[in-house]
């Protein structure tokens, strides 16, 4: 891995140079609706997407992304002609019944 994170005009100067070998693997990132609302109980998760606190440490492996397809054609010799834009990953959302409310209070 060169780089991580690149913006996406980074990603597509790197897609034009056509260097053999160097590709753009789409990220996953977890969402968080509500934004740092129960953040103590949710937890947090390191730069490799894996829980380190909370839910997010005790559910990691359910939350996890597990897999995925990444769509492309190729032509007889393998060379690549066509690379989709889609990633397709396979994870799991866990919803809790924390009061809302009551928890931005707290």
């Amino acid at each position: 891995m060169l780089a991580r994170r690149v913006l996406p005009e980074q990603a597509a100067a790197a897609q034009r140079l056509k260097i053999r070998g160097i590709g753009i693997k789409p990220d996953t990132e977890r969402f968080y609706p509500n934004g740092f609302l129960a953040s103590h109980v949710l937890g947090f998760v390191d730069v490799d997407n894996r829980g380190r606190e909370g839910v997010e440490k005790r559910y990691d492996s359910s939350l996890a992304a597990d897999g995925g397809k990444i769509y492309l054609a190729r032509d007889a010799r393998g060379n690549i002609l066509y690379r989709g834009d889609n990633y397709e990953s396979v994870g799991n959302s866990i919803v809790l019944t924390i009061d809302e409310g009551l928890q931005y209070i707290v």
